[in-house]
């Protein structure tokens, strides 16, 4: 019975009072989940995406030069003012603090086991693709539910301005 109590304790306590892990080992898997080049490649990613939601505003019609050379230079100037103010140095202590909040030093141990072996490097290498080639199929993806979820919320909208659905 003794034993069975010490046991109990011994898991009861591993689980409730789990060590929270030290900025160094969040700092060692930030490092090998390259999370500050995963955040650059984001960057250079909006940019473009940036520019044509500008060049696209203007409501289809061709753009002179000149609008063209200012659309240029505001998403540039954007992209400077996202990039200084969404800095890996700003965001990151934002970060440390999330993973420290919800992972305990053994899961952070895990997942830098993960990070450096060959599978957790290929994953870390194989992301900027997989989440490039993601954001390409989107909005043709969008595109093909977006008339379903539309019909869907008009259905939904006749049906309170009904009294059918409250």
């Amino acid at each position: 019975m003794k034993q069975l109590l010490l046991g109990f304790l011994a898991f009861f306590s591993a689980t409730c009072f789990a060590a929270a892990p030290s900025d160094e080992s969040v700092t060692r898997l930030f490092s090998l989940m390259k999370v500050e080049a995963m955040m650059d490649g984001i960057y250079s990613s909006i940019l473009p995406i940036m520019r044509q939601s500008m060049s696209q505003a203007n409501g289809g019609k061709t753009l002179s030069a000149e609008e063209t050379r200012k659309i240029e230079l505001l998403s540039s100037k954007l992209g400077e003012i996202l990039k200084r103010e969404m800095s890996w140095a700003k965001f990151e202590p934002i970060q440390r603090a999330i993973y420290r909040e919800n992972f305990d030093q053994v899961e952070i141990d895990g997942l830098i086991t993960f990070y450096q072996s060959a599978v957790g490097q290929s994953f870390i290498n194989k992301m900027p693709m997989i989440t490039q080639k993601s954001m390409a199929v989107m909005p043709a993806f969008i595109q093909e539910v977006m008339p379903r979820i539309q019909s869907e919320m008009q259905k939904i909208v006749a049906d309170v301005e009904s009294g059918k659905l409250k």
